[in-house]
């Protein structure tokens, strides 16, 4: 057997070389335990963001907010400290409300702790702003509680991995941390309430604060703590774990059907818009009658108004601690003329709700040139233990170009317990490859040169990979690896959207569907060399030619018009965000102009969005995609 080191872990292809069938391995680092590595605290000096505490102001946090790290506002996390958890959703396993805040062994910018070596030792810390606890006594009812899963879809922490809260106490060091909870590892169960109590004098200071902290496996998004719904207030007692709040926990399903991204063209192919569901739950003894659960649908890239249909809303009786599904038919079908995006906005309102931070969530998904099955955030990652290929299934309304493959990489220590050799797995090489059946033998496509793994500088970090030429693919085709050597790659694998049918490896010759409950991020970027036309009326008297495309930034590009000429030309050059990053103007009549890129631009796939006043002085609009190399 072989054991990979995963940053967020542990979904792994183990192939027998004699064998011809596979098992998925969930990783164990128990018996590889070394003596805790210390870290020294890193302290705030000063008491600028002290915090006050009390009843009508509770110190809370549920983390239903967007970012990628807890609210600084709450809590003590500047950049310096590299020790962090982080902001998750979907790792968790029906948490009180979306979002939580995740303990393991990689640092805030997504690398494992330690490289070099398997060991164990202190992973994340949160520690909370100053709280101003100098006005209370033992007879004030202090508690903390909050909301603590282990494992989730992550990994186990095993019963020697321990889970910590401290608070500070006005003592000097080593004293001014006292542990007052110590949870040990165990497997996958729902989320519990614990509760703490502060009754000790030497917390009654105006520099209090809390401290949680993880102790596992250093090596990667190893040993997952979950941690949710924190409370600290005065009159409370140990029972104290119900809330008057409506809280929303999750939206399924999506407006592009199995898709979280599509280009442009696939979405004006066809309707792919499906039922949502909006989740929402009741956390304590309160009857919420006449509450509001509604869904709205904007496009914040494209700016395009939405009509109709882009609003719905339901009045719902929410029992005490219960659960609510409230489905929702397809929004309106939506006509684009250039990359968007389809953002549905959820939201659940109650006059009684006495927590609002939880009532609102997001989902974004693009209409741009990218197919994409994942949500962007991986559980797991993939890798085989064999040179083999894998990859996914894109199916098109119409042969097309494919230019570029984004990957999602999880940071990875693979571990050899034969050799005893732990192997880093960031700039491995292997093949990025483009097959035209569901066989590993046809092979359309090999970019060999230059491809290597990159973790980048961030959690969920996409890699873009580029052919050195376009590649034509056929309506239905296969994207993805051919590993070059049998380290496991560790490439990100999507647990929450479910899609086996289209993700394949190679099995003794032949494609096989993986079965394992989720999807590659893997995301082929699709290139039509003619361009996006907007549906334009009336029709245009000319025709639009850009060369050459692709072009470098170093170099000329030319503008020509066949056909009429038009009295006025200005263009406007997008990403892939829709942020706008370069425009020209052309104010006298004419049918050719040459442009100037700026030099600055990164290689990449653009969008030129012209305007254009014909002779008869009515506006045209044409989108036309510009591949700068």
């Amino acid at each position: 057997m072989y054991l990979i080191r995963c940053l967020l872990p542990l979904l792994v292809l183990i192939l027998a070389p004699a064998a011809a069938r596979t098992q998925v391995l969930l990783i164990s680092d128990e018996g590889l335990r070394q003596p805790l590595r210390v870290r020294p605290d890193h302290l705030r000096g000063g008491l600028p963001d002290t915090l006050e505490v009390s009843l009508t102001r509770p110190f809370f946090d549920d983390f239903a907010y967007t970012g990628s790290f807890p609210d600084t506002s709450r809590w003590f996390v500047p950049e310096t400290r590299l020790d962090v958890p982080h902001l998750t959703r979907g790792i968790a396993v029906n948490p009180p409300s979306e979002g939580c805040v995740t303990f393991d062994g990689i640092s805030r910018t997504g690398d494992a702790y330690d490289v070099g070596s398997i060991s164990a030792g202190v992973g994340d810390r949160l520690f909370s702003q100053y709280l101003d606890l100098s006005g209370y006594t033992p007879a004030s009812g202090l508690w903390l509680s909050f909301a603590l899963q282990p494992q989730g879809l992550g990994e186990r922490p095993e019963q020697t991995d321990s889970f910590y809260v401290y608070f500070r106490t006005n003592l000097p060091p080593p004293q001014d941390f006292r542990k007052v909870l110590a949870i040990g590892g165990k497997s996958l169960r729902p989320f519990r309430q614990y509760t703490a109590p502060i009754q000790d004098a030497i917390y009654f200071h105006e520099g209090f604060q809390l401290l949680f902290q993880s102790s596992g496996s250093l090596n990667g998004a190893l040993d997952h703590w979950h941690l949710d719904y924190v409370r600290l207030a005065p009159g409370r007692t140990a029972t104290d774990t119900l809330y008057q709040d409506l809280a929303l926990t999750g939206l399924t399903g999506s407006p592009l059907g199995i898709y979280s991204a599509v280009p442009l063209e696939k979405y004006q192919d066809a309707d792919l818009m499906q039922p949502l569901v909006l989740n929402a739950r009741n956390l304590g003894n309160t009857v919420f009658g006449g509450a509001t659960l509604s869904l709205s649908l904007q496009d914040p890239v494209g700016q395009t108004p939405l009509v109709p249909d882009t609003q719905f809303s339901a009045v719902r009786t929410i029992t005490a601690q219960e659960d609510v599904a409230e489905g929702y038919q397809p929004f309106g079908w939506q006509p684009f003329t250039g990359p968007a995006a389809l953002q549905v906005t959820a939201s659940i309102a109650s006059e009684l709700d006495q927590q609002s931070a939880n009532n609102q969530l997001t989902r974004t998904f693009r209409v741009d040139s990218l197919y994409a099955y994942d949500d962007g955030s991986a559980e797991a990652s993939f890798g085989a233990n064999k040179a083999i290929g894998y990859g996914i299934q894109i199916d098109l309304p119409a042969p097309d170009t494919l230019s570029a493959v984004w990957i999602s990489f999880t940071p990875t220590m693979y571990y050899n317990p034969v050799t005893t050799v732990s192997t880093y797995m960031d700039n491995q090489a292997f093949r990025l490859t483009v097959w035209k059946n569901p066989h590993p033998d046809s092979i359309l496509a090999q970019q060999i040169s230059g491809v290597k793994t990159v973790y980048g500088d961030s959690l969920q970090h996409f890699q873009r990979y580029t052919f050195s030429r376009p590649v034509p693919v056929p309506q239905t085709f296969w994207v993805g690896i051919q590993q070059s050597s049998a380290l496991p790659l560790g490439v990100g694998y999507d647990q929450n959207s479910n899609h086996d049918a289209l993700t394949f490896w190679d099995s003794l010759g032949r494609w096989v569907p993986f079965r394992l409950g989720g999807t590659l991020m893997i995301r082929p970027e699709m290139y039509t060399g003619n361009g996006i036309v907007a549906d334009i009326t009336p029709a245009q008297p000319f025709e639009l030619i850009l060369s050459p495309n692709p072009v470098s930034t170093d170099h000329v590009l030319h503008v020509r018009i066949a056909g009429q000429p038009v009295q006025t030309w200005e263009g406007t050059l997008l990403d892939l965000q829709g942020r706008a990053c370069w425009q020209e103007h052309r104010f006298s009549p004419g049918t050719a102009w040459e442009v100037q890129l700026p030099p600055d631009l990164a290689p990449g796939i653009y969008f030129l969005r012209q305007t254009l006043t014909g002779l008869d002085g009515h506006p045209y609009f044409v989108d036309r995609q510009l591949i700068i190399r």
